[in-house]
């Protein structure tokens, strides 16, 4: 079927929820057919995952419907993990947008997945920009290299199978760095690859609490930028789910079964909690991240968000979790008050959220490979 009535849909609703006011970006969206860039649908079932091949020139309308929701879609998946996915538009154009990128424009994508955001980006540059990006599983980069050919924009993009971490420098300086996957780090390759006044979007995390984030070159050493979302680029189900803890002495337990088993719901802090809004939780579990070392957030295998404290005593171990609807606490009390204090604390300065901080990376002489980040209160800067 034709889908150019969905891609207005889609346009249409982008523009009422406030995530896109740009005419040349709504273009973009316009132009390009996302289907192009779906090769296979992928579904969770009770068996696990399953894959729906796509034929583009002959979409169904059920599966059109699908492919024009606002929302991530996984195009590979091995042993029951998400590998690459195409990116959610709103996010997408929210990027965009706050990347401040136009005709002309130098961008390096890093990460490029489906291929379908760097389809849109190169349509925005336009022929007098060029859109280069990278994709470091080979797997993907041949499925993106045969959708670019397909959709006839293999002129407009250079596709590279390589880490980004290792850089690009053939094609640099650039304007604009957008990166599609959550990372603690900027290696200083970017920085030096990235024009003073450049910008750089990404999905920025710090003890599993992701936020995405804009920054600009000042000059030779800083980059210095904001908050703009919380997002969920990647799932931090590995490390921190599968983590182990002690419970005895000849018996260890993984974070997931002390959550789940063996915590013991808190009352007053539950009421607490169950009494603040949704962004209200989400700015303190930025706020905990941002403060406390022993802090984590996973998700769940139904995607619910948990986040608290490990706190670590002597021999002892203890964790204080927020769950959706309740607070769990479990061993040592040392968890229990320090999150306590946070909490007092982060009532205390007022409830800061995203828009409260400032994010600067400043390049040292170090020999990491990457940049040191402060993140403050704007009041304090």
């Amino acid at each position: 079927m034709e889908t150019l009535e969905l891609r207005k849909a889609l346009v249409d609703s982008l523009r009422k929820k406030g995530y896109l006011h740009r005419d040349d970006i709504a273009e973009a969206f316009l132009n390009i057919k996302r289907e192009d860039f779906i090769w296979s649908l992928w579904q969770k079932t009770a068996e696990g995952w399953k894959s729906y091949p796509v034929n583009r020139h002959d979409v169904s309308p059920e599966i059109a419907e699908l492919i024009y929701r606002d929302d991530s879609i996984p195009i590979l998946v091995e042993d029951d993990n998400i590998i690459s996915s195409s990116s959610q538009p709103a996010v997408m154009s929210v990027m965009i947008e706050e990347a401040d990128i136009r005709k002309g424009d130098r961008v390096l994508e890093v990460g490029t997945g489906s291929g379908y955001n760097a389809a849109v980006l190169s349509k925005v540059v336009g022929k007098e920009g060029k859109v280069i990006t990278t994709e470091i599983n080979e797997t993907v980069y041949n499925l993106a290299r045969a959708a670019f050919k397909n959709a006839g924009l293999s002129e407009d993009i250079i596709l590279l199978n390589r880490n980004a971490v290792e850089g690009v420098p053939e094609h640099a300086p650039f304007d604009v760095i957008v990166v599609t996957s959550s990372t603690p780090e900027i290696p200083h390759v970017w920085f030096e690859e990235l024009k003073t006044g450049g910008r750089i979007v990404m999905p920025y995390v710090i003890r599993g609490s992701e936020v995405l984030i804009k920054l600009t070159k000042l000059n030779d050493e800083v980059l210095f930028g904001e908050g703009i979302h919380y997002v969920v680029f990647t799932r931090l189900r590995g490390a921190s789910a599968t983590k182990h803890f002690p419970l005895f002495k000849n018996e260890f337990i993984s974070l997931k079964e002390i959550i789940e088993e063996y915590g013991i719901e808190d009352p007053h802090l539950t009421r607490a909690f169950n009494g603040l809004s949704k962004r209200d939780r989400q700015d303190f579990a930025f706020f905990v991240a941002i403060h406390c070392e022993d802090s984590f957030s996973m998700l769940t295998e139904d995607e619910k968000k948990v986040y608290g404290i490990i706190k670590e005593q002597g021999e002892g171990m203890g964790v204080v979790a927020i769950l959706e609807d309740r607070v769990i606490k479990w061993g040592a009390h040392s968890a229990y008050y320090e999150f306590k204090n946070i909490f007092e604390r982060w009532k205390e300065l007022g409830k800061p959220g995203l828009k409260d901080y400032k994010i600067v990376f400043v390049k040292r002489k170090a020999a990491s490979g990457f940049l040191d980040t402060e993140i403050n209160f704007v009041n304090f800067i």
